[in-house]
């Protein structure tokens, strides 16, 4: 009998003490599923918490989170609408809305979200940094640039947004700035690859192909496996006409990647130069047979 009392007694304390928990309880249980990225299990301990507490604002907020995370980007949404239907001014639901709207390629209305985080918090640089990115590929250059700008104010020393900006100004044809960023994104961090690879890019641009060459030794240097820094190398050693130099790259990417085409029609155009015809064809047909047109023409030529 003591027994079964005792066993009434601990069900009946378990029973009072599942019925007891609060919404809070189960929020904060889903925060720390949330953390150890179990986001099926926080879903459900957030949805608990929202059964308990409808407008609870954070538990939308994160409960949207954790479905972004498994990239469920319309479940998230509604999530983080529904957050701002409870609180219009809390800004990380518009920043999370503004990406699950982006990977739905939804730009415009991402861009949207991204303005009223601004606004809500004008010290955010990520927005910026964000924003900027998605009106660069929208290929809207100076809206780009303006955004990275104001994200550099807040975050001067971000390597990533100086690359970015970089490349904006780049396409609008301001190689000297774009030149300057990437300097800039190499100075905050040596071992960004792409800065060392645009701002090689930007100086060939300005037929600086001497300190274009020097940029692509220092990528290879860094990353020596690089099929096309061996390859744009050798373009530029082309334009110095230093023919065997450009073979002995094209022929390293060609090592790297035995289907770079481009390698293949651009050292047969090296070996033209040099007279070396003896091996020609075999790069043409080779570049024929990835695509290169243009590769029949010099065929043509040279190997019948």
């Amino acid at each position: 009998w003591n027994m079964k009392k005792l066993f009434l007694y601990a069900f009946l304390s378990f029973a009072i003490s599942s019925y007891c928990q609060t919404a809070e309880d189960y929020f904060k249980s889903g925060l720390s599923k949330l953390r150890l990225e179990d986001h099926e299990g926080a879903i459900v301990e957030f949805t608990k918490a929202i059964q308990l507490k409808p407008n609870y604002v954070y538990a939308y907020s994160n409960r949207g989170v954790a479905k972004k995370d498994l990239k469920d980007y319309q479940g998230a949404i509604e999530d983080f609408t529904k957050a701002i239907e409870y609180d219009p001014n809390f800004n990380p639901v518009y920043f999370n809305r503004a990406d699950a709207k982006y990977n739905l390629n939804d730009l415009e209305g991402a861009i949207a979200d991204y303005t009223i985080a601004i606004k809500l918090k004008p010290s955010d640089a990520e927005s910026y940094y964000n924003r900027g990115g998605i009106y660069l590929e929208l290929n809207d250059f100076p809206a780009a640039i303006d955004d990275y700008n104001k994200s550099l104010e807040l975050e001067p020393n971000n390597d990533f947004v100086y690359l970015q900006r970089g490349y904006a100004k780049n396409e609008i044809k301001d190689y000297e700035g774009a030149i300057q960023d990437y300097s800039k994104a190499i100075e905050f961090n040596d071992g960004n690859l792409e800065a060392y690879f645009f701002r090689a890019s930007a100086k060939s641009d300005l037929n600086n192909h001497v300190g274009s060459i020097e940029d692509y030794n220092l990528l290879i240097k860094l990353s020596p496996n690089d099929s096309f820094a061996f390859y744009n190398r050798g373009v530029a050693k082309s334009q110095l006409k230093d023919f065997e130099g450009a073979i002995a790259d094209y022929t390293k990417a060609i090592e790297l990647d035995s289907e770079f085409a481009d390698a293949y029609i651009a050292r047969a155009l090296a070996k033209i130069e040099l007279k070396q015809f003896d091996s020609l064809c075999a790069d043409l047909l080779k570049a024929r047979e990835l695509g290169i047109e243009e590769a029949n023409t010099f065929f043509e030529q040279h190997c019948k």
